[in-house]
């Protein structure tokens, strides 16, 4: 019953890891072709996604591992193969722990970046838009003036 729910465990991490690392492929690509990031962004964010796209991996990895580990120690009773199998899986978590924190403090530097970038071009939509809206009551005004002096003459 063992064997099974270290398999189930297993095929789960490796469909999940691939299916993670099908989406880095895409946010790759279209960070790549998108025209309206500046250069300085694109590359923080493609190189981000390599990074996802490696810690995925080494999600797949694990999901290798979990099974051959269980396989080591319980029918070929290899205590040496099945220790080194389980710090390497240990290990692999360790790791993969580790880029996702770092993942996580560079995408709150980033966000905050683009926060700022938000809020600018926020402000500059207002400003024109009131703008606007000034302009459209000059002309309205400048309409109704005219009207009347044709309608005086």
């Amino acid at each position: 019953m063992e064997w099974y729910a270290t398999l189930a465990v297993g095929f789960f991490l490796i469909g999940f890891g691939s299916w993670f690392v099908q989406r880095h492929f895409i946010a790759i690509k279209k960070f790549q072709l998108d025209d309206e990031l500046t250069e300085k962004q694109k590359l923080f964010l493609v190189s981000q996604q390599k990074r996802r796209l490696f810690t995925s991996c080494l999600v797949i990895v694990t999901g290798i591992l979990i099974p051959a580990a269980y396989y080591a120690i319980e029918p070929l009773k290899n205590a040496f193969l099945a220790s080194i199998l389980l710090l390497t899986s240990l290990l692999l978590i360790v790791v993969i722990c580790i880029f996702a924190i770092s993942d996580m403090f560079s995408n709150r530097y980033f966000r905050q970046d683009l926060d700022l970038k938000r809020a600018e071009t926020e402000l500059k939509r207002r400003v024109l838009e009131s703008e606007l809206e000034k302009h459209q009551q000059l002309k309205a005004d400048m309409l109704k003036n005219e009207i009347r002096r044709n309608g005086n003459s």
